[in-house]
């Protein structure tokens, strides 16, 4: 008798395989059909995964490929590609195992010896029977779903022990966790062309499954994309929300998916039952987690983006081995190098398993706050006290965290939190971003209260500092001042004199700048003093600084270079003022003739600029080298250059106000025209 799925001989020629079907053996053996949930759609956007997988399944070594991924990602639709593009490759076939409905080791080998069609003879083992049928052969076998069975794991590792010219190909929520594994972990499809993207087409072909001619209006179109995007890509998701297309448009549907998970599903008889809505998809997997893993990935439901491995921990409250099996369920993703995150669905899913677990929204919003804050007046405070670029770099790569704990501290009126990382102010100065510093604080005074006197304090010094920085003197001399009072009322103390010297620096400067020049020192002298230790290196570079450009207005470039040589042999090449000194030793070499001697200043000051994203630098020694290309160059030239700067950094905004502040400085001078 044929086995179940025979396909007669004379049918070969004319037989297609389709997604729901599996070509057996190669050398003149018949194909063997498998039956796959049925309903699928044609395979979209994953024609490069193929033949990245194709290559790893390929390879003599490792003979384990774990595809992993959440539920509804595509991971059997990928791996059944993969294996119809390699039954050549295989002498003895490649067979396609199913292991939905087993439970257990004695089901898992029966399901072996029915989809290899082993003869049983009543008298060995099964385990015995699969060993000794596959001992010799080239096979490949796809496991599909296999993460409910991971106490047989170790039976996949003695498996290949025992066949050594086995391949294994699984799907799995969960790795296996074994030394001969190669992972291969799968992510939703991406979006990013709209329209002509594999998640619209997806989206398109299930609609019109139930609604044959479908042509969404332009709106719709728009909202389809929205409705892919807010899914991150994920096939399922899409398949299932496309189901209701003939009651809903895409709007409703995205409204219904964005309220609550458990309405969109679709109960199709031939579908597993957890894959009939958004919340069995991942209810199925919350199920085998143990109650820790539960309890840190609730807590982690406050997490957008990307973050750290260390963030995670910290706001989990786990250890690494915790962390670890919740990205090998697929709850947490890798992104690029180390960095983890959440799909937005996982996401709300876990939102919604917080509340019922207890958790208020608030309670975890706090804990992540006050987590969050706490480190990044740790990075602040070591950026000033230090000048290290790392922990510029640190802040940078958190960004996203900072700003939106501090949006939320201000939103719940959590002002004590963010009084111990008043010194955010220094991410800004350091990286020359003041229109991005000026933007982020004015938003966040308009939810204060007025009679929240001490925070509209802070926020008036951080205004100040930014006005000053973007040429706003009178404004910034009102704010400073008017911050220092406030302070002063308020009978801040010593602990605080890190606030007061950053008002007091841009009294100074401001002072400086309006040429009231008998103040200055004065303030120059208190702000030395009201630093103290907190601010002592700070205080003595600013100082510094102030002392060089003096003595450079006064007709002195060799005794400002000295100074501005002095300081970048006190910070380091590591701090991120490193770039801005280098311009200042570059024009002060300039104005003693030493063109060459400046040039090589400037090229540091350009190159360490752009690692660090030090955009004053940057652009200030953009202009002074486009100056010394050529006598008196062209306001246009120097223009083309900055548009090029503005490109490869990524921000043409504050490129722009930076380039503007020095372009009227330069006119002034006469050095452009």
């Amino acid at each position: 008798m044929d086995p179940p799925g025979h396909v007669p001989a004379q049918l070969l020629s004319d037989w297609q395989l389709a997604p729901n079907q599996l070509l057996g053996q190669k050398s003149g053996a018949l194909p063997i059909q498998h039956n796959l949930p049925a309903g699928s759609t044609p395979f979209l956007g994953r024609e490069a995964a193929v033949e990245e997988l194709a290559v790893l399944v390929n390879r003599p070594d490792p003979r384990l490929i774990t595809v992993s991924g959440l539920g509804g990602v595509g991971k059997t639709r990928l791996a059944l590609e993969t294996a119809q593009s390699l039954v050549d490759r295989f002498d003895h076939g490649v067979y396609f195992i199913p292991l939905d409905n087993v439970h257990d080791e004695e089901g898992f080998w029966e399901a072996l010896i029915k989809g290899l069609y082993i003869p049983v003879d009543g008298v060995h083992a099964q385990r015995q029977i699969v060993d000794d049928y596959l001992r010799s052969k080239q096979v490949l076998l796809l496991l599909d779903n296999f993460e409910h069975l991971m106490d047989l794991r170790f039976e996949i590792g003695r498996l290949l022990a025992d066949c050594p010219r086995l391949n294994l190909l699984l799907t799995s929520r969960q790795a296996l966790d074994l030394q001969a594994e190669q992972l291969y972990p799968l992510d939703g499809l991406s979006v990013k062309e709209g329209r002509d993207s594999a998640p619209y087409q997806l989206y398109l072909a299930a609609a019109r499954r139930r609604l044959p001619g479908y042509r969404p209006s332009d709106q719709a179109a728009e909202d389809i994309v929205a409705l892919c995007t807010s899914v991150d890509g994920l096939p399922l998701a899409i398949e299932l929300a496309a189901t209701w297309s003939d009651i809903l448009g895409p709007r409703q549907i995205l409204e219904h998916l964005q309220s609550d998970m458990q309405d969109v599903w679709h109960d199709a008889a031939d579908r597993p039952e957890r894959q009939r809505s958004l919340w069995e998809l991942f209810d199925y997997s919350w199920r085998m987690l143990p109650q820790a893993e539960q309890d840190a990935a609730m807590r982690l439901s406050v997490l957008h983006g990307s973050f750290t491995p260390e963030m995670a921990m910290s706001i989990a409250g786990c250890r690494p081995a915790v962390l670890k099996r919740l990205i090998q369920a697929s709850f947490i993703t890798r992104t690029s190098g180390t960095r983890l995150m959440i799909h937005r669905l996982a996401r709300r899913f876990l939102s919604q398993q917080a509340e019922l677990a207890g958790y208020s929204a608030e309670s975890l919003e706090k804990r992540f706050m006050e987590i969050t804050l706490a480190w990044t007046s740790k990075q602040t405070g070591r950026l000033l006290e230090t000048f290290r670029v790392r922990y510029l770099r640190s802040l940078h790569s958190e960004w996203q965290h900072v700003e939106r704990v501090w949006w939320l501290a201000v939103e719940h009126h959590y002002y004590d939190l963010l009084e111990s990382c008043w010194d955010i102010i220094v991410y800004f100065e350091a990286r020359g971003t003041w229109g991005q510093g000026k933007a982020f604080f004015e938003g966040m005074r308009r939810p204060v209260p007025s009679a929240e006197r001490r925070m509209h304090a802070f926020l008036d010094k951080a205004d100040s500092v930014f006005a000053a920085r973007l040429s706003e003197i009178p404004r910034s001399l009102k704010l400073s001042k008017r911050s220092l009072q406030t302070f002063e009322d308020l009978g801040i103390d010593a602990t605080h004199g890190r606030i007061r010297a950053f008002a007091r620096v841009i009294l100074f400067t401001s002072q400086y700048a309006l040429n009231k020049r008998a103040a200055s020192p004065k303030i120059q002298l208190e702000f030395k003093n009201i630093a103290g230790e907190h601010l002592a290196r700070s205080a003595e570079t600013i100082a510094a600084q102030t002392d060089g450009v003096k003595l450079f207005a006064e007709g002195d470039p060799a005794g400002a270079s000295a100074v501005f040589e002095g300081v970048l042999k006190k910070i380091g090449s590591e701090a991120f003022m490193a770039p801005t000194f280098h311009c200042f030793l570059g024009i002060s070499l300039q104005g003693q003739g030493l063109e060459a001697a400046a040039r090589e200043q400037f090229s540091l000051a350009l190159t360490k600029g752009i690692s660090t994203a030090v955009y004053p630098a940057v652009v200030t020694a953009t202009y002074e080298l486009r100056l010394l290309e050529g006598d008196n160059p062209p306001t246009q030239q120097v223009q083309k250059a900055l548009e090029k700067l503005a490109l490869e950094m990524g921000s043409w905004r504050t490129v722009g106000q930076v380039a503007i502040i020095n372009a009227i400085q330069y006119l002034n001078l006469g050095l452009t025209k």
